[in-house]
């Protein structure tokens, strides 16, 4: 796999899952489909880090522009993972027992 397929499934399952933490009605939850986006955000670092390396090793200077749209796309998940977006998880809600 190339770094835009993996970047294509891994935005896929972020938003699957937060769509899911904003639709439940339970806190619990909530809190397993926002660390499920969370898992798949860091699965997709590790494995772009990878692909980074490697391009490095062949050509340092293209390897610039990855290492540029890994910092821009991680930026862009972490919009997408801000827990504020879950009315369960945002800051003064009442806390449920799990």
């Amino acid at each position: 796999m190339n770094y835009e397929e993996i970047t294509k499934i891994t935005a896929e399952r972020i938003n699957d899952y937060m769509n899911e933490a904003i639709k439940t009605d339970s806190r619990g939850v909530a809190e397993m489909f926002h660390n499920a986006a969370w898992g798949a955000r860091s699965l997709w670092f590790e494995l772009a880090s990878q692909l980074e390396i490697e391009l490095i090793k062949k050509n340092k200077y293209q390897s610039y522009e990855l290492s540029r749209e890994i910092e821009r796309q991680k930026e862009e998940f972490m919009k997408v993972l801000d827990r504020e977006r879950i009315p369960l998880l945002r800051e003064g809600q009442e806390n449920e027992t799990i």
